[in-house]
């Protein structure tokens, strides 16, 4: 489940709401405190009680951002924290599109368990801002009956090719 839709600039002209939603992703992205506090509220009313919270890991390939918004969702929740994936350090996804090159596919994050859950527990996955999915999908691999709550939501028109890149979608 993602609560906004992330609209690109490359796609149409943005709505005040759009910006706003847009401004907030990269800020959360950056790992200002002004907009963890804001989306942790937002995302903790769609958590329920007695869940475990996993930050989604980087392209560092450990949970840095992810992990400071799981933990305000936490504190708004009381919601367990379980920081268990890992996954292969790669070249951010930011990086690529602005090379103008695709989006990873799922085999190539290799997400893993740092360790075995060991209880049976709701299990929501975090995520800042989900773009062309991979990176939650190779999750799903190694925690199929958990679910994701996300930020904002790209589409796949986020990996333009270069000379198609100031089109907008119609």
């Amino acid at each position: 489940m993602y609560l906004h839709k992330y609209i690109s600039p490359l796609q149409k002209p943005l709505t005040k709401e759009e910006n706003i939603i847009r401004e907030t992703s990269i800020s959360l992205s950056k790992d200002e405190d002004w907009a963890v506090k804001i989306v942790s509220k937002e995302m903790a009313s769609f958590v329920s009680k007695n869940s475990v919270l996993v930050p989604i890991p980087s392209s560092k390939g450990i949970a840095i951002n992810n992990l400071k918004l799981v933990k305000a969702i936490s504190a708004i929740t009381h919601c367990e924290i379980n920081d268990i994936l890992i996954s292969n350090p790669r070249e951010s996804q930011k990086l690529r599109r602005r090379s103008g090159v695709k989006g990873y596919k799922v085999e190539d994050i290799k997400t893993s368990l740092k360790h075995p859950l060991p209880y049976n527990k709701e299990i929501i996955m975090i995520d800042n801002i989900r773009v062309t999915g991979a990176t939650i999908d190779s999750a799903f691999k190694v925690l199929p009956n958990a679910s994701y709550l996300v930020y904002a939501q790209g589409d796949e028109i986020l990996w333009p090719k270069k000379e198609k890149a100031n089109r907008f979608r119609v």
